[in-house]
């Protein structure tokens, strides 16, 4: 019994990853197709971007998520995105 709740959890741990990493790809694609700043912010991503980003801990997951795939990079002190100074942002690297 014991192996086949632990084989259920790996599935469901193996799905969720999954998805995780198909919402960031999402919102990959929806940086570079609709946002205009070279940089950008946990609030403008979860007020601004996909509808199914609606909360800061899911926009720093996935933020953590592209940071680690090389498509957001850290600036370091922050930066000015859209007229407001941002404590953490993260520049988005563009497909050339």
């Amino acid at each position: 019994m014991e192996h086949y709740a632990a084989e259920a959890l790996r599935i469901f741990e193996f799905s969720r990853a999954k998805a995780d990493l198909i919402l960031a790809q999402r919102l990959l694609d929806w940086m570079h197709q609709h946002w205009k700043e070279s940089a950008i912010s946990l609030p403008d991503i979860y007020q601004r971007s996909l509808n199914t980003i609606s909360d800061k801990a899911t926009a720093a997951k996935l933020v953590t998520v592209l940071v680690d795939h090389g498509w957001l990079l850290p600036i370091s002190g922050g930066a000015v995105i859209d007229g407001k100074q941002r404590r953490e942002a993260w520049k988005i690297v563009k497909v050339n």
